[in-house]
């Protein structure tokens, strides 16, 4: 019987199939599952619980592995399926209709602006007869009190703008603006924003500390010319 136990999964070893195996045929099963029997060894009962111990070493962790094989597919089957996983189908909106503006700093050198306009006000003002367009005002900041600003224009589309920091001041707030009859009327505001430092090695004095980064071989350039960018 010995020589068939091949042909049957170890799965379907148990107690009552392994007694029907004579004690030659015990031991060789257990020699080709690699259980270690003291030489000589003959009690039917014990060997029959090593080789039951040695499958179960064996079956428990490819059924682990299966079963944490299905769970995984199956929590990869309901994050791709857009009825259980509402991210798959939702969308993010081109247009709020809310008017607003937003600045995000990308460096010591520029910072980023977008915006819109609700769709009623911009009707409204694209009928005005005096209505010239739109424009960001940039407002410097010291001690609280607007001391430098100025407008660059935009095209009446236009959603956002890259824009260099001034030369004077370290804190801004910028307002989208209608100009309308000469005046420029603010429509929104963004928060106030400082501009981050320049590094180090900008402005020629490293740090020994400073200096351990490498930094003497990384320089910052600030551009002379430097035009607004969309």
């Amino acid at each position: 019987m010995a020589s068939s136990w091949k042909d049957t999964t170890i799965h379907s070893f148990s107690r009552t199939y392994l007694e029907s195996f004579t004690s030659h045929e015990l031991l060789t099963v257990a020699a080709q599952l690699a259980v270690d029997l003291p030489q000589g060894f003959s009690d039917r009962t014990q060997i029959i619980c090593e080789i039951l111990d040695a499958v179960d070493e064996r079956v428990r962790p490819a059924a682990v592995q299966g079963g944490e094989r299905e769970r995984n597919s199956a929590g990869t089957e309901a994050a791709q399926d857009p009825k259980s996983n509402p991210f798959l189908t939702a969308r993010i909106p081109e247009r709020y209709n809310i008017t607003y503006i937003r600045a995000l700093v990308r460096d010591p050198l520029w910072f980023f602006v977008f915006w819109e306009v609700k769709e009623s006000l911009r009707e409204q003002l694209l009928k005005t007869d005096d209505f010239e367009g739109f424009c960001l005002r940039i407002n410097a900041l010291k001690k609280a009190a607007v001391f430098s600003s100025y407008s660059v224009s935009v095209e009446n589309n236009d959603k956002a703008w890259y824009l260099d920091f001034p030369s004077e001041g370290d804190e801004f707030f910028v307002e989208l603006c209608a100009r309308v009859g000469g005046r420029e009327d603010a429509l929104a505001k963004t928060q106030s924003f400082r501009q981050p430092g320049i590094l180090p090695a900008y402005e020629g004095n490293v740090s020994p500390i400073a200096a351990l980064s490498g930094i003497r071989e990384l320089p910052v350039l600030r551009e002379k010319t430097r035009g607004n960018a969309r």
